[in-house]
Order: structure tokens, then sequence, then C-alpha cells
């Protein structure tokens, strides 16, 4: 496919841009490619970029984006981890540069198979990796990827052997040899699911979600982050149906054999766990660990709503603008557990308003169903419930009701308030509770920790956004693992990149910096004797300040 610069005009200025056409019937259309920055016509009618003219014969490179990640990947021996893990046989391209590759393509934009190959030719990698671009077809991408020894890591407490968690602890080790301290820092678990089209997947079921395409299978994912960075450690693949709380028994036998973790890596979790599965979970495996309880068993509600509102809320309990917290023991589920007990006045105040608000609603929807029912003439009682669940949803604790008769008739619906109910969810308003193993941590340190959490909501959005995760085509196991595992490598460039330039002082997100970058492009003019042009492109005078950690990296 050849591509040729146009000079188009945008506003007050005129623009280099690469297009390339393709004829349609009796029809030539023109894409664009991508833009080469700012340009004139010289007397001669050439277009000048840079100061210079344009050769006849010339490539554009995405430089810089490319470059950065792909140096970054050998800096973390991505390349040689996996052809040491991934055990893949002879297939005329290497497997660890093949998935480095990918990796960097979807850091860069999801790109899909097809558009891969078009995306690497023009990278500016083929130098470095000395990978043809011929090869790279969405055939050959797969049939390396199918001749890789991927052992489905589904059902069963034995992964030794498993190369996806053989790559990932190697990588892992290599992390925490380029980065004090981050072997005992602490840890994020969370689950997510992502949605699939293919619904003859053997892990592929219908399950709860919280947004997104119901009406398809899904396909849960659990990730294990650590703090500060959110580098991932590890992930693993679950059934569709799977919830979250039976997931841990598995995750914190793996944490403890691969990865080495121990007591010293706090594990962090939120309120999507069952507390006393989470719990006795921890104690067995002996980790350190900070634990949200929700307040769904009678135990949790009682150490909960059992200090005074006037104890909490002492001057020395303040750590924050309007949050209390005071440090308490208690026995739960068996055992002596130390509790991070946390109030919110102001809370407390909004959360009565509107559960007030919802109970004096439905009140109203009751009573007005209750007078349709004595009018009208109801007898299927499927559909009379299955209405009067609607009228409660989010607020059926606080009530109780009763269906009268006339004959097969369903004349009456008798509604009470629950303000047993009411009374004991009001104790509780404003009140959150956090479980502690470690007693060196003060409570203000473990409600900073906790609120650290947004640390793997943040990872999952962008393996969902940038890196395009979801959804899936993907129609067998190896291919959705193969898949995830891209996505990992993805992340895990895009963690060790935000920590660089932390480091390096830039006060930038990761898809902006690459943004920038993106646009640092370079012209080659090559012929038989080599090359006979080559130019850099400029960037804006505001952007020109990631330049010098860009140098760092990137030859330009």
């Amino acid at each position: 496919m050849k591509t040729f610069i146009v000079l188009a005009k945008s506003g007050k200025h005129a623009y280099a841009r690469e297009v390339w056409n393709e004829r349609k019937g009796k029809k030539v259309i023109q894409y664009y490619v991508r833009s080469l920055g700012r340009a004139t016509r010289d007397k001669q009618g050439k277009i000048r970029l840079l100061g210079k003219k344009m050769p006849d014969n010339f490539v554009v490179y995405d430089y810089a984006g490319a470059q950065l990640l792909f140096n970054l990947a050998k800096k973390l021996s991505i390349p040689d981890i996996i052809n040491e893990k991934a055990r893949a046989t002879e297939t005329g391209i290497d497997a660890g540069m093949l998935l480095t590759l990918l990796s960097i393509a979807h850091s860069l934009g999801n790109l899909s198979l097809p558009k891969f190959q078009f995306w690497y030719s023009y990278s500016g990698l083929e130098e470095q990796t000395g990978i043809d671009e011929e090869k790279l077809t969405p055939t050959n991408i797969s049939r390396v990827l199918e001749k890789i020894s991927w052992k489905p890591s589904l059902g069963s407490q034995d992964v030794v052997g498993d190369i996806v968690y053989d790559v990932e602890t190697g990588l892992w080790e290599k992390i925490t040899k380029e980065i004090e301290g981050l072997k005992g820092a602490p840890i994020y678990y969370d689950v997510t699911s992502i949605y699939t089209y293919s619904e003859n997947l053997e892990i592929a079921f219908f399950g709860h979600r919280q947004r997104g395409a119901k009406n398809l299978p899904q396909i849960n994912i659990g990730l294990i982050v650590s703090r500060p960075n959110a580098f991932p450690i590890m992930h693993r693949i679950f059934p569709g149906n799977v919830t979250d709380k039976t997931t841990l028994k598995e995750i914190s036998a793996l944490m403890k054999r691969k990865f080495g973790l121990t007591r010293k890596n706090t594990l962090v979790l939120d309120r999507g766990f069952d507390p006393e599965t989470a719990l006795k979970c921890l104690r067995a495996a002996k980790f350190g660990y900070l634990v949200a309880l929700p307040f769904q068993s009678n135990e949790v509600c009682s150490i909960a709503a059992s200090v005074p509102e006037e104890e909490i809320c002492r001057a020395e309990n303040l750590f924050f603008s309007n949050e209390y917290a005071v440090d308490i023991k208690k026995t739960l589920f068996g055992r002596a557990e130390r509790f991070i007990l946390i109030f919110n006045p102001a809370k407390k105040v909004a959360e009565k308003l509107l559960r007030d608000g919802k109970i004096k609603e439905t009140v109203q929807m009751l009573d007005s169903y209750g007078a349709k029912l004595r009018k009208g003439n109801y007898m299927d009682e499927n559909q009379v419930v299955l209405r009067i669940d609607r009228i409660l949803h989010g607020v059926g604790k606080y009530f109780e009701y009763e269906l009268k008769r006339e004959g097969k008739r369903i004349s009456d619906l008798v509604s009470r308030k629950r303000e047993d109910a009411i009374k004991k969810t009001e104790s509780l308003d404003g009140r959150f509770m956090l479980a502690c193993s470690d007693k060196k941590l003060g409570v203000e340190e473990c409600i900073k920790l906790y609120k650290d959490r947004d640390l793997i909501e943040k990872t999952f959005r962008t393996f969902k956004g940038p890196i395009g995760i979801e959804p899936t085509r993907c129609r067998r196991l190896e291919q959705v693992n193969a898949r995830i595992f891209v996505s990992y490598l993805s992340y895990l460039l895009l963690s060790y990149l935000q920590y660089l330039m932390r480091e390096y002082g830039l006060d930038m997100g990761v898809d902006e910096f690459l943004m920038k970058a993106n646009k640092i492009k370079i012209v080659k003019s090559v012929e038989e004797s080599g090359i006979a042009f080559s130019a850099v492109s400029t960037i804006r005078a505001k952007d020109k300040k990631i330049l010098p950690f860009l140098r760092k990296f990137v030859k330009m």
C-alpha cells in the first residue's frame, strides 16, 4: 500500500498529511493516515516540511512512542523471559518478540490483527526486531500463538508449569529488582468481567454485570496489582458465573506458591467479597490483609454499631476534613480481630435523607397499586408479586406485605414498614469498617491504604478502554488466554512508563504523554545506495517538555 503527502488547509494554517487512495468501482476514495505537522509549498510547488523538500520516495514512521515502549520492554527483558518460559515450538517468528510487539500495539491503540501488519510497517521497529513485515499476517500470528504451550488456567489448584504464571513470575522478579521496595509493598486484588460474542466458549456464562451488554455471556478476570504504581503482578481467568468470594482461595494459593507474596504484602480487598469467606481464607494462608466489611452479617453489624457516636466524634479521632476513625478490638468469626471504624456525620445525614425519600415514595406506590388491585380483577399471583418486587427494589428489607383474596381474585395488598429494620440501618448510617491484621499500621495509614484501592479500578478501566480487552471475540480458551496475556503485558509497559515519568518529574498521564510522543515522526527516503534523506519532525513548543525524558530512552 503506497502512501503519499498532500497539503491540506485547516483554519489559518496548512498541514502536510499522509494519505492513500483506493479505487472502488468508478470512484477513488482517499484515506487519511496521519498528520505530519505544518507545511508550505516552495516556488517549485514541492511540499516543504522541517525546512527541507520532501523526497519523491519516502516512508513516514511513527517513531517516538513505539521506540520508547520497545526499549522499555527490552529493559524489562520481556521478549527474553517469554522465550525462556513459553517453550514455543519453531514457527519462523520469534514468539517473545511477537508478543512484545502486540503489547506495544495495544498500548498505543486497540489494534485488531488485520490492522497490526499495517501498524508494524510504519512503526520503524523492523530493524530492531528482525521480523519481516510480510510474515506478520493474521494467519501467521495466530499460528505462532497456538504453538505456544498455553495451559488453560482454569479449575485446578496445581499451576506448576503453567506458562502464564511462569512468565508473570519472571517479570515480577525482574521488576522487583529494578524498583527498590516493591517486593514488600501492599497489593490490591479484585475481579472484573468482560463480555464475549462467543457463546460456545467453555468459560463464557451469563452472570451479574454492573454495566454494559447484559444480554451477552461474560468471562471474569481476577487481577493483582501493587501499590503505589499499580504494577500488575498476576491475573487469573474464571468462568463468567463465578462470584468474587469463590476466587480468593485459588488466588491466595497462587500468590504464596508462585509469587512468594507473604504477610509483608498487605492484601487489600473491597466490600465485594464475603467477609467470613475472605477472613477465614486469608487467616489460613497467613497473609497480611486490610478488608472492607459489608454490613450483611449480624456479627459485623453489631460490631459496627457498638461504638456510640459521641465516643467516635472526639477531636483526637478526626483524621480528614469530616471523617472520624477509631481503633477497636472485637471477636469476629471465632477470632480476635482489629477493626478500624470510620464515621462521616455528613454522610449519615445524606444516607438518612435518601432512604427516607425512597421509603416515602415506595409507600405511595404500594398504596396506589393496592387501590388498583381492589378495583381490578387480578388472578395471576406471579404477575402481581413480580410487580410488587419491582416497587420494592432497593428497599425490600424495610417492608413486609400480604396479598388478600376473594375467591380466585386478588382483592387487596396490605403492606407495613419494618421499623426494626429501618432502625438497624439508621444505626449504621455514615459508618464504614475495615478489618486489619497489621498491628503496626496506624489508623490514618489504614484509611489511606484502602482509599488507594482506586488503583485497581483505574487498571480495569485502562484494560477495557485504551487497551481494548472488551469485548472479546475469541472462540477458544487458548485464544482468550493469549488475548488477556497481551493486555497484561500492555498494562505492564504503561505502568512502568508512568513510574519512570514520575521518577523523572514529568507530571502528566501516560496516555497524554504517548499522544504527544506519537506526534514525533521520522521521514526517510530509501534508495538503492541506502538512506538518502532522514529527518525527525518537530512538535509544538508547549509539548517540548517531553523531549528530555524521551532522549533518555530513544535515539533522536
